[in-house]
């Protein structure tokens, strides 16, 4: 399961809130990655974000840290509502669970059975496709380059 310390995590909320926009650099390289991302009608979903947006995460919670004199307390009052949308689904000790896990756990609540098809394509980029299925009722796709990342997409 997936840590509230999980690099994708820290990079959905900073992408999800366009920290890039506030970054300072010269690399072209660097400008390039997040553009296509940004602009190829890019999923937060998606978890080949570019790090750098884990690490603007981490380095404007440092700084602010440093601006409010070391008090967690005031990070946390500014980071904690970006962060809650994004920290649905954790399991007891605190960690999220993998999405296909919530899913499976909330259909076992409610008497119901999830399971996931997988099919194979010819497409060398998203060469599995995952089905999640509700007895006859499909209830997310997802297609990837691995059987774990197609169910984990059909999972979101």
């Amino acid at each position: 399961s997936r840590g509230l310390g999980d690099v994708y995590k820290r990079q959905q909320i900073s992408c999800s809130k366009n920290f890039h926009h506030y970054l300072r650099h010269g690399s072209d390289s660097l400008y390039r990655s997040i553009d296509s991302c940004i602009r190829e009608d890019f999923s937060i979903d998606n978890q080949d974000l570019p790090k750098v947006f884990g690490d603007l995460f981490e380095s404007i919670a440092a700084a602010l840290y440093i601006d409010f004199d070391l008090d967690e307390k005031k990070v946390w009052d500014i980071y904690w509502p970006m962060m809650q949308n994004f920290l649905q689904g954790l399991n007891p000790n605190g960690q999220l669970m993998h999405p296909f896990s919530y899913l499976q756990e909330n259909c076992i609540k409610c008497s119901l059975s999830l399971e996931p098809k997988f099919t194979e394509s010819v497409d060398l980029e998203n060469k599995f496709m995952c089905k999640l299925m509700i007895g006859d009722r499909c209830v997310g796709e997802g297609r990837g380059n691995s059987k774990q990342k197609a169910k984990f997409l059909a999972s979101e």
